[in-house]
């Protein structure tokens, strides 16, 4: 190959290659060369430089792309496909069926019934009436008798207690001895000096005969508890026994 057209080709090539720094460089070698050259040469030598011209451009072409293809990741590409989004708790079974759809099945019911919680124990009135700073007190009286009464009559009586100490007094509990006994008291702390009550309510039904009952007083004091009696007779109706003519605590209650 004539020492032009490998110029004219090496420019060519620096040219589509991205080298123009180099290709400045041949440009005025190239000039002085071509003006030698007679009008039919420079004509072959051009159409000879667009023949290399092209073809330089579909190697760069074809390189670009192998490159690429080599730099590919080996793996395949990941494929994201949305489907219907389905809560499962911990005892929801979920079975895959055809097709995007997804089938939830309800967890089996079963028989079991869980223990009832333990019965709360009763309130220790004792340790709540010593959590109050102790006082003293006073009853106007520590027993009552009733008298005698018919036998489904109700009768009531009041037991009055003073404040003798320095603190509040606290009647935290009262408890008959059976459920013949209603009770009833003041609830609020009684302040030194000033006077609460205890009221009881007998229930003579079914209760013939001389009767003997205890209500349970729970106080901040020393003692904490103290008892309360009362008793009566109650007459029978007509045609009822008498039993054994008495009726205390522990005993047909």
């Amino acid at each position: 190959m004539k020492k032009s057209t490998v110029i004219l080709c090496l420019l060519s090539m620096f040219a589509v290659s991205g080298f123009a720094q180099e290709a400045r460089k041949i440009t005025k070698e190239m000039r002085m060369t071509m003006k030698q050259l007679p009008l039919e040469s420079r004509k072959k030598l051009l159409e000879s430089a667009k023949r290399e011209l092209t073809l330089q451009e579909a190697v760069n072409k074809s390189g670009v792309v192998a490159g690429a293809t080599e730099k590919a990741p080996a793996t395949a590409p990941k494929i994201i496909t949305t489907s219907p989004s389905v809560t499962v708790t911990p005892e929801t079974k979920v079975a895959p069926v055809a097709g995007n759809e997804t089938k939830v099945q309800a967890p089996a019911t079963s028989s079991f019934t869980p223990p009832a919680p333990p019965a709360v124990a009763p309130e220790d009135f004792v340790t709540k009436a010593k959590s109050y700073p102790a006082t003293t007190l006073a009853w106007d009286s520590e027993t009552f008798d009733f008298g005698k009464m018919n036998e489904g009559d109700k009768v009531k009586h009041i037991f009055t207690v003073t404040n003798t100490g320095t603190n509040p007094l606290y009647v935290v509990n009262v408890k008959p001895s059976c459920g013949c006994t209603s009770p009833n008291w003041t609830k609020e702390a009684i302040a030194p000096g000033k006077t609460g009550i205890v009221e009881i309510e007998f229930n003579s039904a079914g209760k013939a005969g001389m009767q003997s009952k205890t209500v349970m007083i729970t106080t901040n004091t020393e003692p904490v508890q103290k008892s309360l009696k009362f008793t009566g007779e109650v007459l029978p109706k007509p045609g009822h026994d008498n039993h054994d003519g008495h009726n205390h605590d522990g005993h047909n209650h």
